[in-house]
């Protein structure tokens, strides 16, 4: 079995304890990672979601204690479609009415604000639902003011580190190639620390880095040649 170093950059916002729920740490993690990767000339699409929407739409169908099995088959929903999705939240006990209300949400389009607007509206009965809400639409004004050259999506299937994360979730996506996710841990605020960090994967930029170089050195050499 071959065996492989993974290297990670982490960058992390190390916060007094008074300013351990300031968003504004998550706020400047995403403004490095946009710095990053337009220095590095890579188009991205960086999203987001957060803990506690997640658990108010698990409450608001109905199927709180099931949160877990839930957000597990929805952060799949771009790999293994929409069908199989419904499939293995069935065989994980989740009622076929609850089911039914779930589909509306995770298949939810339109513009950051349209989606937040309507968010607003379907986690009415959910207080910690509307606190995810409340979180990420500051988030998304902020960075918005600030003026992010990549792209920034609110994504009600990313579901990541449920383990860990309390509040944001943040991943990162080439746009230009077909490669996992660049970047994806934040954990926010979960211990006593209050660290706000982010890992970048060193393999995955330099596999995106090589897939975007290669065309243009043989675009070069077809010129020269």
């Amino acid at each position: 079995m071959k065996r492989y170093k993974y290297y990670i950059l982490s960058l992390a916002v190390l916060c007094s304890f008074s300013a351990c729920d300031s968003l504004l740490n998550e706020v400047e993690l995403m403004q490095i990672v946009d710095t990053v990767f337009t220095r590095l000339g890579i188009r991205v699409c960086i999203k987001i979601n957060n803990r506690k929407i997640l658990t108010g739409i698990a409450e608001i169908i109905g199927e709180a204690d099931k949160i877990v099995d839930i957000t597990v088959a929805i952060d799949k929903l771009d790999k293994i479609g929409l069908d199989n999705v419904n499939a293995e939240l069935k065989e994980k006990g989740i009622s076929d009415e609850a089911i039914a209300k779930l589909q509306p949400i995770i298949l939810l389009n339109g513009t950051n604000e349209e989606k937040l607007a309507t968010l607003k509206e379907v986690l009415a009965g959910s207080e910690i639902g509307q606190k995810g809400v409340e979180e990420s639409e500051f988030i998304l004004k902020t960075l918005s003011v600030f003026g992010l050259k990549n792209e920034l999506e609110l994504d009600l299937t990313l579901a990541r580190g449920l383990n860990y994360y309390t509040g944001a979730i943040f991943e990162v996506k080439a746009l230009d190639v077909q490669i996992g996710s660049i970047i994806g841990i934040l954990p926010s605020r979960s211990n006593a620390t209050c660290p706000a960090s982010v890992g970048l994967g060193f393999p995955e930029v330099f596999a995106l880095g090589a897939a975007i170089i290669q065309p243009l050195s043989s675009i070069s050499a077809s010129a020269t040649g």
